[in-house]
């Protein structure tokens, strides 16, 4: 998937024109690409995955971030989405995910 998705990934990373004062929610991040991207431009990056697997990889390999609060990274099932539709693109809702989001198909908050 990261190699499939990468042109589109980069262009979409283009368009968010994030400032260092953004959160970013990353949704469905798998393998983690466009995480160092994202956390050297946003202050802060929340990731959500289906898999515990690829959850538990995110948090190793950035733990300082993890441990600064510049990122996050939480296992948020698909079958906990809000509308069929939803959980289709692999959006995700979660009562709270790190304290910052509650309910979600992508999000881009200026701080």
């Amino acid at each position: 998937m990261n190699r499939g998705n990468a042109g589109l990934n980069y262009y979409a990373l283009q368009q968010l024109e994030l400032a260092p004062r953004d959160t970013v929610l990353e949704v469905g991040f798998g393998g983690g690409v466009l995480l160092p991207m994202l956390m050297a431009r946003a202050a802060v990056v929340h990731g959500v995955d289906r898999s515990a697997d690829v959850v538990a990889a995110a948090r190793r390999k950035f733990n300082r971030e993890v441990r600064s609060g510049k990122a996050s990274f939480d296992k948020v099932p698909l079958n906990a989405c809000p509308s069929p539709t939803l959980q289709s693109r692999r959006s995700a809702f979660t009562p709270s995910t790190s304290g910052a989001v509650s309910k979600m198909a992508c999000c881009n908050s200026r701080g």
